[in-house]
């Protein structure tokens, strides 16, 4: 098993039905050969040809703590549809918590077909583009070195590998090529697990070199294209009320109409800039923290060959507090300068491993608050300007106000205001792409399941 020491990661299996997640989520949480002889030592059950058995999330742990998974159900047409599915799969992310790598499972000579696409494009819709590019990684679990398809062919695993690479780099539209491994879930011999194991352990690494795990907890339920359209119809009739509710008002009001729409201005101009406000908030309180960010980035493509010395020179803007690197097993990593902002080294590749294609990378890590500074300045400014317009206009709604108390203090129109905004609430609630929390959702599902019925 890993070291006592070694830093824990999350982990999510992304892919198709029949592609192989399940057997290597066993593979990575217990990496022996037990789970292919026996159901019950099999974490995640496995499902026959493309009939799966992951019909919903699951997250599991190894023994020793240091490897949690999220195994995700391949895509069918209902899915798209299925709001319950939605909710089931933000629940189980909620309880993963955070993701280091998000690993891409596909069977070494598969191809690409419409349902993988669609599978992958709709896991990185659900859980975000940045997210699912901050440390992605496609695995093949099911190569076998001894094959002899492969034997004396190394170019032949090597177009597979690359093409699988560009495939997903080009239907993500990711600025870089992600990296992709080999290794066979299914090790039936000690030698084959042995040099499994090296795999396994490359892959954990990788992960593990991510020192910003993208978080999950604030993932929200996307709704559905039938929510969407259920909710445009309520949006039309609650607008109507507010019409009518507007209306009401206006008439009951003992106050001058020009003074009435200039109240009725203010009022719309308080509610955008207290949500302006919100907006800025949320960002300032993302980017001004001490958590760690990536800072700079030197990626080295990986062509087969050996013998070869990459040498780089890493930059950092701000202080640098860490660094970490990839090399695959492929090359050994040098550094032979280092400053508060500046690294230089090499990636020097050896013999053997000839035969992934990816990126070899070092990547220089710092204070998100340092590395931010001066978009946390704007936003700081922008704050103040937003709040100088809300003092503004809340000093010439009390001005009006005062003016025609009489005409504004009316039981009635006070009531009126009150359903009024209840109802512009109602409509913003339900113009939202995503539901505010988990039990909304699940109500939204409950209610469309009774209609049903």
């Amino acid at each position: 098993m890993d070291s006592p020491s070694a830093k824990k990661v999350n982990l999510i299996l992304v892919g198709s039905t029949g592609q192989g997640k399940s057997t290597l989520g066993n593979f990575l949480l217990k990496p022996d050969m037990d789970h292919l002889w026996e159901e019950k030592d099999r974490t995640f059950q496995v499902g026959e040809d493309r009939f799966s058995c992951t019909q919903q999330c699951a997250v599991s742990t190894s023994a020793d703590g240091s490897v949690t998974i999220m195994d995700t159900p391949g895509l069918n047409e209902s899915h798209e549809k299925d709001l319950g599915y939605m909710i089931n799969v933000v629940k189980t992310a909620h309880v993963l918590g955070s993701v280091h790598a998000v690993i891409l499972v596909m069977k070494t000579e598969s191809r690409m077909d419409q349902t993988y696409k669609d599978t992958v494009l709709y896991y990185q819709k659900l859980f975000g583009a940045d997210t699912f590019a901050a440390n992605l990684v496609i695995v093949h679990p099911d190569f076998k070195k001894s094959s002899k398809k492969y034997k004396g062919h190394p170019d032949k695993i090597q177009r597979i590998l690359q093409q699988s690479s560009e495939d997903v780099q080009n239907l993500l539209g990711l600025k870089d090529a992600p990296p992709v491994r080999c290794l066979n879930s299914l090790p039936e011999t000690d030698q084959e697990l042995k040099e499994q194991l090296t795999e396994r352990q490359q892959i954990l690494q990788f992960a593990r070199a991510n020192l910003a795990a993208a978080p999950l907890a604030g993932l929200r339920v996307p709704k559905t294209e039938a929510v969407k359209a259920k909710h445009s119809k309520e949006i039309a009739r609650k607008e109507a009320t507010q019409a009518q509710l507007t209306d009401q008002k206006a008439q009951r009001m003992k106050i001058p109409d020009s003074a009435r729409e200039r109240l009725d201005s203010i009022n719309h101009e308080i509610k955008e800039q207290k949500s302006e406000m919100e907006r800025l908030n949320k960002h300032l309180a993302a980017y001004d923290t001490d958590e760690l960010v990536e800072v700079a980035c030197v990626p080295k493509v990986v062509r087969a060959g050996m013998g070869k010395v990459f040498e780089f020179h890493l930059r950092s803007p701000v202080t640098i507090r860490d660094v970490t690197y990839s090399t695959w097993d492929t090359a050994s990593y040098s550094e032979t300068f280092r400053s508060d902002r500046e690294v230089h080294g090499s990636f020097e590749r050896g013999l053997g491993r000839l035969f992934h294609s990816g990126t070899l990378w070092v990547k220089a890590w710092g204070i998100k608050r340092e590395y931010f500074a001066e978009i946390i300045a704007t936003l700081k400014g922008s704050l103040n300007e937003v709040k100088q317009h809300l003092r503004r206009a809340y000093d010439e709604k009390m001005s009006l106000e005062k003016e025609y108390a009489n005409g504004l203090d009316l039981p009635d129109v006070k009531c009126l205001e009150q359903q009024i905004a209840e109802v512009e609430s109602e409509i913003k609630r339900l113009s939202e792409p995503f539901f505010a929390s988990i039990e909304e959702a699940e109500r939204e599902a409950q209610e469309m399941l009774q209609s049903k019925l």
